[in-house]
């Protein structure tokens, strides 16, 4: 089996925090994922697509959008010249598994994958249909919003799940990534680990990403001081 890949996260409401973690970000791994909040669909607000424009970095960019209308973002992204090489929308967000595959059409008529997510609060069954015509499917591991949330073991059952019905699929996992939820997680099916307090709090960012791949042979020595069923 291939070692996972660890994507390193930022949540932020600084146009700044992005670009400069996004240069970090390159130095360690393909990919770099950008939480996008809009104050409706959770509590909590981020940056807008502006950072787009400023946006330069050899990492896939990844946006997880966390809001109320993804299509609106998604229409948005016809406008920038630099698009991401993914966009994550909820499942919460579409009222029919319909509506989800719609967006999903919608994002590779751009040519950007798709991912769908769910919250804890939804089941597989939820997102069965749409799923098989995404690129890629997240398990949230904690409730959409905040960071530095614990992981929620009882979502292993649905990757473990997802793995089973998508067996050539990337499965990713979001929230309360660490060196333990992270094997566990892998352990269940995950591929794909989304982690950010778990890297950009850390000294040693590649010391922790090389953790959080549970000890991979290829170790990574960088060092920067900058900071069962479907239900």
């Amino acid at each position: 089996m291939n070692p996972p890949t660890i994507v390193p996260a930022v949540l932020t409401t600084s146009k700044d925090e992005v670009l400069r973690k996004a240069k970090i970000a390159e130095l360690y791994s393909s990919r770099f994922h950008i939480d996008i909040e809009d104050g409706l669909f959770v509590p909590e607000k981020t940056v807008n697509l502006n950072f787009m424009e400023y946006l330069s970095t050899k990492a896939k960019v990844e946006l997880h959008l966390m809001v109320r209308n993804p299509l609106e973002i998604i229409s948005q992204l016809a406008l920038y010249k630099h698009k991401p090489s993914l966009v994550i929308f909820h499942r919460e967000a579409c009222r029919t598994q319909a509506e989800a595959e719609y967006l999903i059409k919608h994002l590779h008529a751009l040519h950007i994958d798709a991912c769908i997510a769910l919250s804890p609060e939804t089941a597989v069954k939820e997102i069965y249909s749409c799923a098989k015509h995404a690129d890629e499917i997240l398990v949230m591991t904690v409730h959409p919003g905040k960071k530095g949330q614990e992981f929620i073991p009882v979502e292993l059952s649905k990757i473990k799940t997802l793995r089973q019905l998508f067996p050539e699929k990337n499965i990713a996992v979001d929230g309360g990534i660490n060196p333990e939820t992270a094997r566990l997680a892998i352990n269940a099916g995950a591929n794909v680990l989304v982690a950010n307090s778990a890297v950009f709090d850390k000294k040693d960012i590649g010391e922790a990403i090389d953790e959080l791949r549970s000890g991979t042979k290829n170790k990574i020595t960088a060092h920067l001081s900058d900071t069962d069923q479907v239900k």
